[in-house]
């Protein structure tokens, strides 16, 4: 007996939850026909695993044309999950995507909202109205996934004062250059808010943040996404094994797999030790 009330308090106080299945059916309707640039996006991946990332295009008629593949690391990971599982492969990747859409933007909303209710149904009008035109079979879905995450480490910063969550946005900034380097530049553009908002204006500042910190940080964003990966790029200093490649897609899509069940098994997840309003302490 004492299970099973156990068992109703849970759904009593979870039931809400279910309202993030409602993306779902969105995603369901905007991927029932393949995107028609997944199977460009494909083709580029096979390419780079077959001869590496090329520096002169080569799908043109242009002969000799020089060429930057912008989402090479995108079209890897698309393509080998494609050899791998096919069309459902595929598929299964972008819901993957929108749960971590939705675990990660939940989050965001806590952070700036406590209401549990609210930020429930704030996630799931947001994902929902995007679902069905931009969560598809494309790489701008790593780069949404990237840019709530920035955004996300940006408010903790801004509430705790940790300069140490600001050591995730140069890893971003290196991941987002070589997903979709088109995107990369969005990084910075959500910073720019957070910076403005240090800038000390009386009776205009809200939150009394440290400026240099994110000065800091968005140099390391810059040298690490484009300079480092700019250098590289023309003098091909590094030069991965044919496995390599295979290993960190597995490694990438486990790893925000297993964050995002952490994240949702513990919603007073953080770097440093708090008591909030209605927190269970547990003995």
């Amino acid at each position: 007996m004492e299970k099973f009330k156990k068992i109703l308090n849970f759904i009593k106080n979870n039931y809400l939850y279910l309202l993030f299945v409602i993306p779902f059916i969105f995603v369901s309707f905007g991927n029932n026909i393949p995107n028609s640039d997944i199977w460009f996006v494909l083709t580029l991946g096979k390419y780079v695993f077959s001869n590496g990332v090329p520096s002169v295009d080569p799908f043109t008629i242009h002969e000799g044309l020089e060429y930057i593949m912008q989402q090479w690391g995108s079209a890897s990971i698309m393509w080998k999950i494609y050899d791998i599982f096919g069309d459902s492969g595929i598929l299964m990747m972008v819901y993957v995507v929108c749960f971590l859409l939705l675990i990660f933007l939940y989050k965001l909303c806590r952070e700036n909202n406590k209401n549990k209710t609210i930020s429930i149904v704030l996630t799931t009008l947001a994902v929902s109205i995007i679902g069905t035109h931009f969560v598809v079979m494309r790489p701008h879905i790593f780069s949404y996934l990237l840019f709530i995450i920035e955004i996300l480490l940006l408010e903790k910063y801004v509430k705790s004062g940790n300069w140490k969550y600001l050591i995730g946005l140069p890893i971003l900034s290196l991941i987002s250059v070589n997903l979709h380097l088109s995107m990369w530049y969005f990084l910075f553009v959500f910073l720019l808010p957070f910076i403005a908002n240090a800038i000390y204006i009386k009776n205009i500042t809200i939150d009394k943040i440290k400026l240099l910190p994110l000065l800091v940080t968005m140099v390391l964003m810059f040298v690490v996404g484009f300079i480092l990966a700019g250098l590289d790029f023309r003098y091909g200093w590094i030069k991965l094994p044919s496995w390599l490649p295979y290993v960190f897609a597995i490694l990438f899509i486990l790893g925000y797999i297993l964050f995002g069940f952490v994240l949702k098994q513990n919603t007073y997840l953080s770097r440093t030790i708090k008591v909030e309003e209605s927190q269970t302490v547990v003995d």
